[in-house]
């Protein structure tokens, strides 16, 4: 399965490049010719500083267990100072440490901010607002960001073709669970999926196409 050497990230439909880069961080490894060469190494340095720190952190972590301060190193890297350190892993890796802290409203907080900065991630990201709107009983709108989740695709692949040799399949394996919770008849799957379906077009998922077909049909169940 092909792997970007420098992000991590991987994926069934996942593209690479000839130096194993994915287009995100090809594009990101580029330096435009006006860029003077010692500001380029003042970044690289400052990346290298950070990443340091981070897997200190973490090293210290699984000797004292003290998640917060954990929080704090990764909070004053990617939030106070800004940090341009290309690594979707540690990204999500602050999620999954407020979630853990029970810190739901900075994780919800953390990826909104995701999904400004690196939109590239969207699926990632509503796979996240997924699970912690399940966890936290909201299941209509947990349902909204589990098709989400599918219909935006992982990594460079093309929506359509990763819907329908892969998204479909996850969505009918993960839906009827939240069916069940909803206290809505089995059948509604098909026409949720018949939903998700629609909206997915050859080279682009329409989200606002799915939000509002998805506020008709609970609409509809109130009426």
């Amino acid at each position: 399965m092909p792997k970007c050497r420098l992000c991590g990230k991987s994926g069934l439909f996942f593209r690479v490049n000839d130096d194993g880069l994915c287009s995100n961080c090809a594009n990101k490894q580029r330096t435009p010719v006006s860029k003077p060469i010692r500001s380029v190494k003042q970044e690289v340095a400052k990346q290298d500083k950070e990443l340091s720190r981070l897997l200190k952190a973490e090293e210290a972590y699984d000797n004292d267990n003290d998640i917060q301060q954990l929080i704090s190193v990764y909070e004053d890297v990617f939030i106070t100072q800004k940090s341009t350190l290309n690594s979707q892993s540690r990204w999500f890796s602050l999620v999954d440490l407020y979630l853990k802290a029970g810190q739901n409203d900075k994780a919800w907080a953390w990826l909104n901010q995701l999904s400004v900065q690196h939109p590239d991630y969207m699926s990632k990201i509503e796979d996240k607002r997924y699970r912690i709107l399940n966890k936290e009983g909201r299941f209509l709108d947990a349902m909204l960001s589990l098709m989400a989740s599918i219909g935006y695709a992982e990594g460079n692949a093309v929506p359509l073709a990763y819907y329908q040799t892969y998204g479909k399949d996850k969505f009918l394996k993960s839906a009827p669970a939240l069916i069940k919770k909803l206290k809505w008849p089995t059948t509604d799957l098909d026409s949720l999926e018949a939903m998700l379906s629609s909206s997915i077009g050859k080279t682009q998922f329409k989200y606002s196409t799915l939000r509002d077909k998805y506020k008709k049909f609970v609409e509809s169940k109130d009426a």
